[in-house]
């Protein structure tokens, strides 16, 4: 039998036979979820079982190891292709947006957030007050010349009588 605490920055593996005997104990690089996280025995039918501990990540990043001090891990040698179905939907919206950006910008075109842009301001050009439409329609254009203001004198140009 073993005993596993899991606190959000820390990891401690022991066997409950023999207290003082450590199978894993240190600092986490990252912080988790304890208690989201869980850990198991698992029976392969052996005298032995596989301990299983799943971490959740709030950082979900690689890991150089499980604690600090302990062996460094290949991260190359592990198969981390997922499919886009496998995310949260979240995940998958951000993913979906950065595809779609990437293949705009390879063709020369707007980006999603651009065509929100325009697509926002092309709302607010017939919103009342709006300053695209005249007067008569709820615009806030000019009526007449008069209502232009005055010019501001340009650089080097007299402001008053002299």
């Amino acid at each position: 039998d073993v005993q596993c605490n899991i606190s959000p920055n820390s990891l401690e593996l022991r066997l409950k036979s023999s207290p003082r005997t450590t199978i894993l104990n240190g600092k986490m690089p990252y912080t988790v979820r304890s208690e989201e996280s869980m850990w198991v025995v698992e029976d392969d039918n052996q005298e032995q079982g596989t301990v299983v501990i799943t971490l959740d990540k709030i950082k979900k990043t690689w890991w150089d190891s499980v604690v600090e001090g302990e062996p460094v891990i290949d991260t190359s040698l592990v198969d981390s292709t997922c499919k886009i179905d496998e995310y949260d939907a979240e995940t998958q919206g951000a993913i979906r947006k950065i595809m779609f950006d990437q293949k705009q910008k390879a063709m020369g075109l707007k980006s999603s957030d651009e065509i929100a842009q325009d697509e926002l301001i092309e709302k607010a050009k017939y919103l009342p007050g709006s300053p695209f439409l005249p007067p008569d329609q709820g615009g806030a254009g000019w009526v007449d010349d008069s209502a232009v203001p005055p010019k501001l004198p340009t650089k080097g140009a007299s402001a008053g009588p002299g």
